[in-house]
């Protein structure tokens, strides 16, 4: 009977033990199964990263940014879901982009519209680090997206750079997962390059206002130039050529009056009328040159035939063929004083440095731009060193095309070569 109870008792102990060992197992097994999931998990979360990587590189849109970011993220199936919210200084949401959470996320914006926080985006803003709530179907009974949350944690973390927030970015995830240390780890580095490049972004935006508002402030002075030029141009014909004109009238009639009767005096009229109507060219010639009226009488074109009729009574071995293609109101007015001047400086180089004798001058309308080409068959010049050296008066005058050029909202194209001649091609685009 007593070997009997010990057998039965061993029976026990060994049915005892085997369990415990099963248990162990499946224990054991479960540990691997686990591990294995958190070690796919991980490296889902590390391509997701990489691709957001890439994004932050190559994407110079903020919202782009942040709505590829959350694409990214669910995309290799790191993450459930996502979302990112910008908000202004006042907590006020400016923008938000998500992923996998559909028409839900609408309410969340307009919350965060009101300056509602949810109690994830509330406790995020209040610690540093990342968030992770386990259960936010039952915590997280004020935000419109708990449902989407049932059976997995929430991940929430801040975007901020170097002391400014820029907003919150929250995931959905396994419970077990949400707990492990690396992966918060990696949630957060990710939230710190998510927000450097929200810096970036920011700081180029800011680059190009100021660009812009000394584009802006450029072209004003440029205008302002012009409208200077026109008012000395005015006084120079009105004033001083009327007055002028005036003492040459007296004079004359004065040497009339005297005839022949005193010579000397008559002489030294003469020679002094000579010196009236020198200074009246003069005027002229300069007034001209500051604004010439026949550009507002009589506009672009005509303007361009007196410049090049001008130009070839004074240099009478410089032979220009000219071809217009194009009317006179489709040039746009603010344009015709830049083609003006960009036409003066190039005639004025010709003349001066390439010993051209042809000269090809075109204006015209193609597709959706204003075209002014010249070219000449001159001796060329070496354009790197030109424009390296603004000593040359070449090199300020190409200089300040290329700058009326773009200020005009154009592009300047120059091609020069020794012993090549030069190409002056400026394109302006029609709004």
């Amino acid at each position: 009977m007593k070997g009997e109870n010990k057998t039965k008792k061993q029976t026990v102990n060994d049915s005892v033990k085997l369990r415990h060992r099963v248990l162990e197992l499946e224990a054991s097994e479960t540990e691997h199964q686990r591990s294995e999931e958190r070690i796919r998990h991980l490296n889902l979360v590390l391509r997701a990263i990489q691709n957001v990587s890439k994004l932050i590189i190559k994407e110079k849109d903020r919202d782009r940014l942040i709505k590829g970011t959350c694409e990214n993220l669910i995309e290799t199936r790191g993450y459930y879901n996502a979302w990112i919210a910008l908000l202004d200084e006042s907590g006020i949401l400016e923008t938000a982009a998500e992923a996998g959470l559909g028409d839900e996320f609408q309410l969340m914006a307009q919350m965060l519209k009101r300056g509602e926080l949810t109690i994830c985006g509330r406790k995020t803003l209040e610690q540093p680090g990342v968030l992770v709530i386990d259960d936010p179907l039952s915590i997280c009974a004020d935000c419109p997206l708990a449902s989407k949350y049932h059976g997995r944690a929430g991940m929430t973390v801040r975007l901020d750079y170097e002391g400014k927030l820029y907003g919150l970015l929250s995931v959905s995830v396994q419970s077990h997962i949400a707990e492990d240390k690396e992966e918060q780890s990696l949630f957060e580095e990710l939230g710190s390059a998510v927000a450097f490049a929200l810096h970036n972004l920011e700081v180029e935006e800011a680059r190009r206002r100021a660009e812009e508002q000394v584009h802006a402030l450029s072209l004003r002075v440029q205008e302002a130039h012009e409208i200077e030029r026109k008012l000395v141009a005015q006084e120079i014909h009105d004033s001083i050529g009327s007055s002028l004109a005036s003492i040459k009238y007296g004079l004359e009639e004065i040497l009339e009056d005297m005839g022949e009767r005193r010579a000397a005096e008559a002489n030294l009229l003469e020679k002094t009328i000579s010196m009236v109507q020198t200074t009246i060219e003069e005027s002229r010639r300069i007034s001209t040159n500051l604004r010439p009226a026949m550009l507002d009488d009589l506009g672009i074109l005509a303007t361009i035939d007196w410049l090049c009729g001008g130009f070839q009574e004074v240099y009478s071995g410089i032979r220009i063929k000219k071809e217009i293609h194009v009317q006179e109101d489709e040039v746009p007015e603010p344009l015709k004083i830049i083609i003006f001047r960009i036409l003066q400086e190039v005639l004025n180089n010709i003349a001066k440095h390439s010993a051209a004798d042809l000269v090809r001058l075109s204006l015209g309308k193609t597709g959706y731009n204003i075209k002014l080409c010249v070219e000449d068959n001159g001796q060329g010049f070496d354009l790197r060193q030109v424009l390296s050296d603004k000593s040359y008066t070449i090199g300020i005058g190409l200089a300040s095309m290329k700058e009326r050029t773009d200020l005009s909202g154009g592009v300047l194209n120059i091609q020069a070569k020794r012993g090549e001649g030069t190409s002056i091609v400026a394109l302006w685009p029609l709004e």
